[in-house]
């Protein structure tokens, strides 16, 4: 078992997270919090910017560690949590309502990422996970017809420029329609007709999602979800990709937590030859192995062996990390902030690359002229290095 990363609030907060916990493992937390070596504050700022204080709050009560903590603390956190668990609901009914009008059509339904944490219940309760927007995953030829129950129900289009169709053969990157939400509401659903944006859309093919989908109920309505392995892949990918998130060096704990559930919960029914051979194919074996190794090293997961020191890799994303932190508290040392240049510098002499692989693909030389065109858009334009 590996130390407590007590210098390191990023690190720290991955063990907390962590679904499961040897008794070694709590004793090590509690030693650490009486001995007062814990700074509570830096770990709220991560969970806060991570997106995983109702999370936290609630591996902390499965725990059994909430009397560690300041009780201000822990009064706020659980409010945190409390206000999620509302949200959440409003968001499962409101699915609810959606699964009924699709099936009411004949639509048939994947439900996605934290969408279908509402069937398994994964994290164990209602309140742990935050949740952005309902991905549901419909057939290509039922979009437009999925439009409608939308607009039926009672939803606005949030409008993107980014989104729109310009006729080109890039367009091929697009996956779903524009966001949807219902006014006065937390609800946001994405009403996909492919898993994912560019090239993590076809890292898992719609064609496959549909094949392996497990059928489920949410309720009394009838959908589907992915295969425990495609569900590992998806997430995989959509926590290393669609955002840059591995050159830049920022890995959201949100999706790690995920990630170790996932194999945690479905261990034996996730075939690792599929994942790996995913990652091989599109040149992220190393993105793969790092992602999985910090779930292994950190959170106590098994579906990779971390053995021996820590990776150039790892060692950048635990930097980064923790460097975010830094930052929103005004303290980056000038050691810090050079080491921090370094890896922004790494990370803009990949990003051309990235862009030519992942939104700019198109088979076939033909469309050659085509990417060449909206490389140069990412590349030049204000929007882009405002992502950037």
């Amino acid at each position: 078992m590996n130390k407590l990363p007590l210098d390191n609030s990023y690190a720290l907060l991955m063990v907390f997270l962590a679904p499961q916990k040897t008794e070694a493992r709590l004793l090590q937390i509690q030693q650490a919090a009486e001995n007062n070596q814990i700074v509570w504050e830096e770990l709220l700022y991560q969970a806060n910017i991570q997106l995983c204080t109702p999370l936290w709050f609630s591996q902390l009560r499965k725990d059994g560690l909430l009397e560690l903590l300041p009780s201000d603390l822990v009064e706020y956190i659980s409010e945190i949590y409390n206000a999620n668990e509302e949200r959440n609901i409003q968001m499962r009914l409101a699915l609810i309502e959606l699964l009924s009008a699709l099936n009411a059509a004949s639509i048939d339904s994947i439900l996605l990422k934290g969408a279908s944490t509402f069937c398994d219940n994964l994290y164990g309760d209602l309140g742990s996970r935050v949740m952005g927007d309902l991905d549901v995953l419909v057939p290509a030829d039922k979009v437009e017809q999925s439009q409608l129950i939308l607009d039926k129900l009672g939803y606005v289009a949030i409008p993107n420029k980014g989104m729109e169709l310009e006729g080109l053969p890039t367009d091929v990157r697009h996956h779903q329609l524009l966001q949807h939400y219902i006014p006065n509401t937390p609800v946001v659903v994405e009403i996909h007709f492919k898993l994912s944006y560019a090239m993590v859309g076809r890292m898992l093919p719609v064609e496959t999602a549909w094949k392996n989908r497990v059928t489920v109920c949410l309720q009394t309505e009838a959908t589907s979800v992915l295969s425990p392995s495609d569900k590992l892949i998806l997430n995989t990918g959509h926590a290393l990709v669609p955002h840059r998130e591995y050159i830049r060096g920022y890995i959201s704990l949100l999706q790690l937590t995920e990630f170790t559930n996932l194999t945690v919960r479905y261990g034996d029914e996730i075939s690792k030859r599929e994942w790996l051979a995913v990652a091989a194919k599109f040149g992220l074996s190393v993105a793969f192995a790092t992602y999985a190794m910090l779930s292994s090293r950190y959170m106590d997961g098994d579906f990779v062996r971390s053995e021996g020191s820590l990776t150039f890799n790892e060692k950048r994303i635990l930097f980064l990390g923790r460097y975010l932190e830094k930052v929103g508290i005004g303290a980056t040392p000038l050691v810090l902030r050079g080491r921090n240049l370094f890896y922004q510098g790494l990370y803009l002499l990949k990003l051309p690359f990235w862009v030519w692989i992942n939104p700019c693909y198109v088979e076939g030389w033909k469309n050659l002229p085509a990417r060449l065109r909206l490389l140069f858009v990412k590349l030049l334009s204000f929007k882009s290095w405002g992502k950037v």
